[in-house]
């Protein structure tokens, strides 16, 4: 998704990738991007039809 800076490139998950392997701690998920701790909060909050929704809405997506 772009944030308010534009889209991130590849060099974000690059990164959290290469962290990732040198911890050998670090979670099996990680969030990663501007965008992934406002969709991960919302889908704590959302049921899973809202969820659902919401994501595809942006697009112009339909649930049929």
């Amino acid at each position: 998704m772009t944030g308010p800076s534009g889209p991130q490139g590849p060099e974000v998950v690059a990164l959290a990738i290469a962290s990732a392997i040198e911890d050998p701690a670090t979670p099996l998920r990680v969030p990663v991007g501007q965008d992934a701790e406002m969709i991960l909060g919302m889908r704590r909050s959302l049921d899973d039809q809202a969820f659902e929704d919401a994501m595809r809405k942006p697009w112009g997506l339909r649930g049929d």
